[in-house]
């Protein structure tokens, strides 16, 4: 009993990992799941690229190949080309007390570009928690202002399955199964 009980503990230590999380103003991001590479960190923004995972039809999940996103508490920029005849870019300045982005944006495609302006009035709306896929050391690294959070989870299991295997690996170390 005492062996299954360490190998049980051994095994479920060795599946955990920490993800990173991070709060990304995404207009352009609905429901489908994405992640984040940190490309850099200073202390007013991160720049990330983010991307939906590959099991993820890439018509669907609508950010083409990746969009890069500078995102601190007063800015978010992001550019996302979707070809070489249509992109799309917006330069926001963010007001976080008043949760108002006052942002222009720019559309070009096939040669003709669009610029407007607007000021959404609710942009938190549009904050997404993602998880870090790539680059974490580089927010640790650089002293930024921005203040990842990070979980556990369980290679990939999701949050409800995880809380189960939990449970019952704590009980089966605990030694309610005995073997």
């Amino acid at each position: 009993m005492k062996y299954v009980s360490s190998l049980l503990l051994a095994t479920s230590l060795a599946v955990t990992q920490t993800t990173t999380l991070v709060n990304i103003m995404m207009p352009l991001v609905n429901t489908q799941p994405i992640g984040a590479s940190v490309i850099s960190a200073g202390p007013t923004a991160i720049d990330y690229f983010v991307t939906c995972p590959s099991s993820i039809d890439q018509e669907k999940c609508g950010l083409a190949d990746g969009i890069t996103v500078l995102y601190g508490p007063s800015t978010m920029t992001y550019g996302i080309s979707y070809s070489k005849y249509n992109t799309m870019s917006a330069n926001c300045k963010l007001n976080p007390t008043k949760n108002v982005a006052d942002c222009i944006g720019q559309h070009i495609l096939d040669g003709k570009t669009t610029v407007v302006h607007g000021i959404d009035e609710n942009y938190s709306e549009l904050i997404k928690t993602v998880p870090i896929t790539a680059g974490v050391e580089k927010l640790s690294a650089t002293g930024s202002l921005i203040v990842p959070t990070t979980c556990m989870s369980i290679s990939g299991v999701p949050q409800i399955t995880q809380n189960v295997l939990l449970k019952g690996a704590a009980a089966l170390v605990g030694g309610v199964i005995p073997i």
